[in-house]
């Protein structure tokens, strides 16, 4: 019987940095869905949108020849930063590998130590990617920093790498009202704002807070007050006994849009251990994946510092990586900003 060696083995990760990203894909499936970008040449790149169609009819008599109206068109430019990102580390004592373990650590401590700074390496680049983060260039004492995707769907201005206002997503995609406010016919608003943006369908994926996946479940179930009609949905329960309440797909008039719950949206980039703020659980990202991509001048790699720092304590490491997080056109995309009212009104309050 013929035996299967490791070189037989079809589509094996070819280095570390897709066998650790490989390991958090349904975790950090963000990071995991996108594809991968060209190499950074330098701290700042530019790249190049297509022009938009524009002119005037085209209509021309027979035989009319061509002696005016030439012209020329450029292409809208984007730029990103480059950023280098480092994880915490990781840190195992001699005397621990040696002495009795504990039943979860089974096995090479060292080994899982680095795994899990791999795997929470990755969770802290999605939740820095999927936070307020906007871009920086170098200044003494302080990192650049790539631009996250929530700051590239901004109708605003920005202060360094600004994008064409033509091209940003207009203030109707762009939702800041209370979580309580907001509903279907809001979501489908934002929708026709994305389709007449692009003047084509768009097929959107959703990085959506739990309270406001739970909220869009319920949208097919909810019909509109009105005093001139009496609306009414049908709801199909194939089970009688059993009450479903989750819609991840919805689909009208030009527009196709996908959600999954993402509890890393919004967190707070410039606190220690990024934690959840008011909106990661009421908010959404809602996003064409064909329009981004992540590029690393240098992929994910572990950095074993045992040989350097060990001086007695054991070994140690930690992973590190050069990335640049690109949006190759943010039309026809859009945002849920929002938390609830009580949240809202208690900012709003002076200060007594």
């Amino acid at each position: 019987m013929a035996a299967l060696y490791t070189h037989l083995k079809p589509m094996q990760p070819t280095d570390y940095h897709s066998a650790t990203i490989d390991t958090v894909a349904t975790k950090a499936f963000f990071v995991g869905m996108l594809s991968q970008g060209p190499t950074p040449k330098n701290w700042t790149d530019e790249w190049a949108l297509e022009a938009f169609p524009t002119g005037g009819n085209p209509t021309v008599a027979e035989g009319a020849d061509k002696t005016d109206g030439f012209g020329y068109e450029v292409p809208f430019t984007l730029k990103g930063m480059l950023q280098v990102a480092r994880s915490a580390g990781w840190h195992v004592t001699k005397q621990s590998m040696r002495l009795a373990q504990a039943e979860w650590e089974k096995g090479n401590g060292r080994a899982k130590q680095q795994a899990a700074d791999a795997r929470n390496f990755w969770l802290q680049l999605e939740k820095m990617l999927l936070s307020m983060q906007e871009a920086r260039d170098y200044a003494p004492g302080v990192a650049r920093r790539t631009r996250a995707a929530p700051t590239w769907l901004l109708p605003t201005a920005h202060a360094i790498h600004d994008i064409d206002a033509s091209i940003r997503p207009t203030a109707a995609q762009y939702y800041t009202g209370a979580f309580e406010d907001y509903t279907e016919s809001e979501m489908k608003k934002q929708l026709l704002a994305c389709c007449l943006q692009r003047g084509e369908p768009v097929s959107l994926f959703g990085h959506v807070g739990l309270e406001l996946k739970t909220k869009m479940s319920t949208f097919p179930f909810i019909v509109p007050k009105s005093d001139v009609v009496d609306d009414k949905r049908e709801v199909s329960m194939p089970n009688s006994r059993k009450l479903s309440l989750m819609v991840d797909i919805f689909e009208y008039d030009g527009a196709t849009l996908r959600t999954a719950w993402m509890p890393r949206l919004f967190c707070d980039h410039e606190a220690a251990n990024m934690p959840t703020t008011d909106y990661t659980n009421t908010s959404g990202l809602f996003i064409d994946p064909t329009m981004w991509d992540l590029a690393f001048s240098e992929r994910v790699h572990h950095v074993d510092c045992s040989t350097q720092l060990d001086t007695g304590g054991g070994p140690r490491g930690y992973h590190e990586a050069e990335l640049r997080l690109r949006c190759k056109n943010p039309m026809g995309q859009f945002t849920v900003y929002s938390k609830k009212l009580a949240l809202m009104a208690a900012a709003k309050a002076p200060a007594e």
